[in-house]
C-alpha cells in the first residue's frame, strides 16, 4: 500500500480528513506556496520543516508555537481558535496560499470553506508529519 494511501486513511479516522476540504492531492499542489493573512502579512511557506521559511519548520520563525507569525501560536491574532485571521478559527478569515501571487486555496480546518486545505493535512499527508495531529487546537 502506498504511503500517501495509508495517510489519507489515518486521517479519516482520526477525523482530520473531512469531505468540505480539499483532496490530499491538493497537500503536493501546494508546495512552495507563500501563506499570506488577510491583512498582508507574511506567514511562511508550504515547504518541508527544513526550510528557514516554512510554516512545518519547529526552530523558525513561521513554524514555532511562540513566534506572532505563527500559525501554530494558540494565543496570537494568526493561530488558535479564536486568532482573528487563523487557519483554526472557523469564524475568522483563515490566510491564503498564493502561488505566483494568484490565491490557490484556503489555509483552514473550516469544512464549510470552499477550496480549503487543512494545515495539520498536509503536515501529514505531504510530509508525514504526524505529530501535527496532536497541535489542533
Amino acid at each position: 500500500m502506498c504511503r500517501a494511501f495509508q495517510c489519507v486513511i489515518l486521517l479519516v479516522l482520526l477525523g482530520l480528513m473531512r469531505p468540505g476540504l480539499a483532496s490530499a492531492d491538493a497537500c503536493y499542489d501546494l508546495e512552495g506556496g507563500m501563506v499570506v493573512a488577510k491583512d498582508g502579512t507574511y506567514l511562511g511557506k508550504i515547504a518541508d520543516h527544513y526550510d528557514p521559511d516554512s510554516i512545518f519548520n519547529k526552530l523558525g520563525l513561521y513554524g514555532s508555537r511562540v513566534s506572532d507569525e505563527s500559525i501554530w501560536n494558540v494565543s496570537g491574532k494568526y493561530g488558535g481558535k479564536f486568532g482573528l485571521h487563523s487557519p483554526f478559527n472557523l469564524f475568522g478569515t483563515p490566510p491564503v496560499v498564493l502561488r505566483k501571487q494568484r490565491p490557490v486555496a484556503y489555509l483552514s480546518s473550516n469544512t464549510a470553506l470552499r477550496g480549503a486545505v487543512d494545515p495539520i493535512l498536509i503536515a501529514i499527508v505531504r510530509y508525514g508529519l504526524e505529530d501535527y495531529a496532536q497541535l489542533r487546537p
